[in-house]
């Protein structure tokens, strides 16, 4: 996608254009990385793009979920899967 300033992307509302990247062609980073997530409080500022497939694929684990919301496991059951297998 390209981030020229004459070719932004909009948001929903047809107006608001994503930020230009800004490019260090030198090696030298550009910003320093945000802290996680989870402990900042800027994480409403996140705009999240998604192709066409991936949107589809999360609006169809949407719908299955509203169809059986107690299909699955809870994330703590998840988490101690993925813990036993490292």
């Amino acid at each position: 996608m390209s981030r020229t300033p004459a070719d932004l992307p909009t948001g929903a509302d047809g107006v608001t254009a994503f930020p230009a990247y800004a490019y260090d062609l030198h090696g030298a980073p550009t910003a320093t990385p945000p802290p996680s997530p989870v402990q900042s409080e800027c994480q409403t500022n996140i705009a999240v793009i998604l192709t066409d497939d991936q949107k589809r694929e999360l609006d169809n684990r949407l719908e299955a979920y509203h169809l059986n919301p107690n299909e699955g496991s809870p994330w703590q059951e998840v988490r101690q899967r993925i813990q036993k297998r490292a």
